[in-house]
């Protein structure tokens, strides 16, 4: 789990922000800064990691509890990209073209921008995961 948490950090810190840094330095006013931020990976509710500007450049992140059956809902990622961590439990991750792809944990997803797609849990466990999108287009 450990490793895992410091993989996630060093995606948020190392790889994304400063890519999109380097590509759009003229469109940020405020410069995000390095952060840790502490997860309850023992709470069953939602918790926001990241909204944005100006903590980051463009990425929203969160942590995600979804009991038995239920699901996250039907969305589109729109000009975003999307990766989801799954830190416990097992689901599926259904694509409106009607693709089902097997999820759980100690896996990542990646979801690609303008996909519309839902997870739901279907294990005797919560599915818990940490998603992250980042802006495509600026």
């Amino acid at each position: 789990m450990k490793n895992l948490l410091t993989l996630l950090i060093g995606i948020a810190f190392s790889v994304s922000p400063l890519l999109l840094l380097a590509q759009q330095p003229d469109t940020i006013s405020v410069k995000p800064q390095p952060r840790v931020i502490p997860l309850n990976l023992l709470s069953s509710d939602y918790q926001e990691i990241f909204h944005g500007a100006p903590e980051t450049v463009s990425m929203h992140s969160g942590l995600v509890t979804l009991k038995t059956g239920q699901s996250v809902g039907t969305h589109n990622s729109e000009e975003y990209e999307e990766i989801i961590v799954f830190l416990e439990g097992e689901g599926e991750m259904i694509i409106t073209n009607g693709e089902t792809l097997k999820v759980g944990h100690g896996m990542i997803a990646y979801c690609p921008p303008h996909t519309e797609h839902n997870l739901i849990a279907i294990g005797s466990t919560p599915l818990k995961y940490i998603y992250i999108a980042a802006k495509t287009t600026h």
